[in-house]
């Protein structure tokens, strides 16, 4: 979402999963879209959230940073579930 920002571009919507877009090389604005893949899932990968996306970017509609804070959170509450760590 950052970079669509910082070049001035539009961000329309997220490229759904088995989605393919196709930009036209000839300077028209027009693109096209297509399902290339079937029965496709939404699966983010983590390492794009933890060390690959600014903290300021929305990934998938959900804020970086936030998700970063929501991931913190879960990993602490196991390390204290596991271990047996006193609040």
């Amino acid at each position: 979402s950052v970079v669509m920002d910082v070049t001035n571009f539009e961000l329309l919507r997220d490229v759904a999963p088995g989605e393919c877009v196709f930009v036209p090389l000839d300077g028209h604005k027009t693109i096209h879209t297509q399902i290339c893949a079937e029965d496709t899932i939404l699966s983010p990968c983590l390492f794009e959230y933890v060390y690959f996306a600014r903290p300021d970017s929305i990934l998938d509609g959900a804020p970086v940073y936030e998700a970063r804070l929501n991931m913190g959170t879960k990993l602490a509450d196991k390390i204290i579930r596991l271990h047996d760590v006193e609040e």
